[in-house]
């Protein structure tokens, strides 16, 4: 009767640790797929990061060039009012 408990238990002991192995294994396997997942995240985030910077350059140029703009209309406009109010 204890042996075949004891071989009852070894076995079970076996099992156990076949499935703890098979369970490693399969983590493992998502750890890797999860790493894999955020290295593609981060190159994203990476490209939207470097496309705002680039956009938020072209703003202010585009601001500062309006301002130019405007200040020589505006100059503009004076010298021709005050031409045709003389």
């Amino acid at each position: 009767m204890v042996a075949s408990q004891i071989k009852e238990l070894s076995e079970s002991s076996r099992n156990t640790a076949k499935d703890s192995e098979h369970n490693k294994d399969e983590i493992i396997i998502a750890m890797d797929k999860l790493n894999e997942g955020s290295q593609k995240l981060m190159q994203v985030v990476d490209e939207v990061n470097r496309r705002i910077t680039t956009l938020a350059s072209s703003s202010e140029e585009i601001a500062a060039s309006t301002v130019m703009i405007s200040d020589i209309s505006n100059d503009l406009k004076r010298k021709f009012e005050s031409i045709t109010s003389s």
